[in-house]
């Protein structure tokens, strides 16, 4: 069973990840039966620079697209003599849409960075790489991707991966060609050199600043020289450029930066390594000696590992570990009778003030040669093991996976039953050969998803999936609509765009021209701005809208508050309910007044034969294993996570 994100509410939220630190995670849960025989693909792993990590028949197509829209793009801008800029996310031009998403209610000018700089402007000596990748490298900036950079200092320790994400760049241009692993495929990003920094210019700093650097410029300069000068991430090396291009490449590949406030490591880690996230509660671990043996001491050999206090206390912090924060696990080992856990916070600061904490007794010139320590405050600190068991409430495990591993997948694109019930989808999974599996069953475009592990024996597998309901406040596609400005269409398009790609991995896809319909409404307004209106005799009016503006009806099946309201666009008089037609807002209502989720299957086994289908609507309604769905079974494997 998944949480319900209609597709009306995840366009508002952007055709991306859930934003926010106190975001919804939906609980998912599934049951495993056998059934009948139904066929699909397989796709073999063939990894191509990855070592364990997940390599899917994609990789190498996104790979190669990506090469060539760079160097499309680097010999278009030689022959001009000119550097690259990106019209799809300029941060000069454009800074409102690359930093705040449609649903942000106000425009906030003081969240906007005080300024734009190329990179060969920012840096003296600029390096893409300085001496590689490192998780001492990162610092994070004024964005709360917390999250997002703990996955980068995970996925750090397994060497070449970070690097293998940059497929193409030319740097003297101004050109950079990133891949994600987006929703079961690898996704190209292409993003030019420009990036958000603090007062690119002394004549535009505040006035105790500037006055204070009057005949001090120089210093100013030296003072805000490289990555000192940027306003998101950076990296510890002044000239070193990787982190904040990557941070913005995932920025632009999730709608802007607000997009990417708030997440899960875990998740962040998948996007970079192609792995799969489930998440265990520190609580729920029945032996926590069989925890070290067989899942801890594998850290950075086929799984990583990420940890967060999710603690209801009412204080931010205890022994210096911030609540609702990430951090990343780089190193697990057994020394002498000790069990120790290497943690890093990305703030490249604020550390753990127990045991073994810079300036603890237990230090002593032994240890610190055992454990390689380096004292001071970079963020980077150990703990024992029952200490590590006390201090956390979840642990994020990503599996990774390497060419002995074969995965299949399917996608349906459903309309869950109300009341909630086993049966608004069911995957058919055919195993030949006895096999370790890791099951994923996720959301489209949303982090939203569970994972089981599992042995199967071979024979036919029904994996019956229940999807809730779930109240959301994000803005229906009518107020979303309402709200957008006129300068704002790109931003719409660009985000149904993206929407509506997420859908189309659905098996069961049927395309809807979402972006057509919302431009041809927006561009139709001139200004779509909705004031303040009342509610007359069941026919709302509107105050002191321009000609041709969005005008809303009201009837009983219509209210302002809840779904299915009619958009229609007036001429210059309001609408009586009975002038209303057909027309392209009712069609918007119609698409998504009934909401519908894209989910997906993923399974990952060492049987290069298994089969996988995926079947919805009528097509179960007369399976005999639903009939007793409900009923819980000897045979039954459950999928329950968050």
């Amino acid at each position: 069973m998944t949480n319900l994100v209609s597709n009306q509410q995840k366009l508002s939220k952007r055709a991306s990840f859930i934003r926010g630190k106190t975001a919804e995670k939906n609980v998912t849960y599934s049951k495993i039966k056998k059934g009948s025989k139904f066929l699909s693909n397989t796709v073999d792993f063939n990894p191509c620079f990855f070592l364990a990590a997940v390599a899917t028949e994609g990789l190498q197509n996104a790979r190669n697209k990506t090469v060539a829209l760079v160097s499309a793009i680097s010999k278009e801008c030689r022959s001009k003599n000119e550097k690259f800029r990106d019209s799809e996310f300029d941060l000069q031009k454009d800074p409102k849409n690359c930093i705040f998403s449609l649903d942000d209610n106000e425009f906030d000018a003081t969240k906007v960075p005080n300024g734009v700089a190329r990179v060969t402007s920012i840096f003296e000596n600029p390096k893409f790489y300085s001496d590689g990748v490192n998780h001492n490298d990162i610092r994070q900036g004024a964005d709360g991707d917390c999250w997002f950079l703990s996955a980068l200092s995970i996925a750090s320790n397994i060497p070449k991966v970070i690097e293998n994400l940059c497929v193409a760049r030319d740097e003297e241009v101004g050109v950079y060609g990133f891949i994600f692993f987006r929703d079961n495929e690898w996704v190209p990003v292409i993003i030019d050199d420009q990036l958000f920094v603090y007062f690119d210019k002394l004549q535009n700093a505040p006035p105790l600043i500037k006055n204070f650097f009057v005949g001090r410029e120089k210093m100013y300069d030296k003072l805000i020289a490289g990555s000192n000068r940027l306003h998101f991430s950076k990296c510890r090396d002044s000239n070193e450029t990787w982190l904040p291009l990557i941070e913005k490449a995932f920025a632009k590949a999730n709608g802007d930066y607000n997009c990417i406030e708030g997440g899960q490591t875990g998740e962040g880690v998948e996007n970079l390594t192609g792995g799969i996230m489930s998440q265990i509660f520190i609580g729920d671990i029945l032996s926590k000696e069989r925890f070290w043996n067989e899942e801890l001491r594998y850290c950075n050999a086929d799984r990583l590992f990420a940890v967060q206090n999710m603690s209801l206390a009412t204080n931010d912090e205890h022994q210096g570990l911030i609540h609702y924060h990430a951090y990343g696990i780089l190193k697990t080992c057994e020394i002498k009778g000790k069990r120790f856990l290497l943690i890093k916070n990305p703030w490249g600061e604020s550390e753990w003030k127990g045991a073994w904490s810079d300036g603890d007794a237990n230090w002593d010139s032994e240890w610190i040669q055992l454990l390689d320590h380096k004292f001071g405050d970079d963020g980077a600190f150990w703990q024992e093991y029952d200490d590590f068991l006390k201090s956390w409430t979840s642990i994020d495990k990503i599996q990774l996976f390497d060419n002995s591993w074969t995965l299949v997948s399917n996608w349906l694109e459903i309309s869950p039953s109300f009341p909630s019930s086993y049966g608004d989808a069911v995957f058919k999974l055919e195993i030949k050969t006895a096999t370790k599996a890791c099951i994923s069953l996720s959301q489209s475009d949303a982090f939203r998803s569970t994972t089981c592990d599992a042995f199967l024996e071979p024979g036919i597998y029904d994996i019956i999936v229940m999807v809730k309901y779930e109240l959301n406040s994000s803005p229906s596609i009518k107020s979303l609509l309402q709200s957008t400005e006129a300068h704002d269409i790109k931003k719409f398009t660009s985000t149904a765009s993206s929407y509506e790609f997420s859908r189309s991995k659905a098996s069961n896809y049927v395309p809807f021209d979402i972006v057509g319909i919302g431009r041809k409404l927006l561009e139709s307004n001139g200004q779509v701005k909705v004031s303040k209106s009342k509610v007359t005799k069941g026919v709302r009016t509107t105050k002191n809208i321009p000609k041709k503006s969005a005008t809303v009806s009201d009837n009983e099946n219509c209210s302002t508050e809840g779904e299915g309201e009619i958009i229609k666009v007036a001429t210059q008089h309001d609408l009586s309910l009975n002038e209303i037609e057909e027309t392209d807002e009712i069609k918007i209502n119609k698409q998504f007044g009934h909401p519908t989720v894209v989910i997906g299957l993923r399974v990952y086994t060492k049987d290069k034969e298994m089969e996988l289908t995926g079947l919805h609507g009528d097509q179960c309604e007369n399976l005999e294993i639903l009939e007793h769905a409900n009923v819980p079974e000897a045979n039954e494997i459950h999928l329950f996570g968050c």
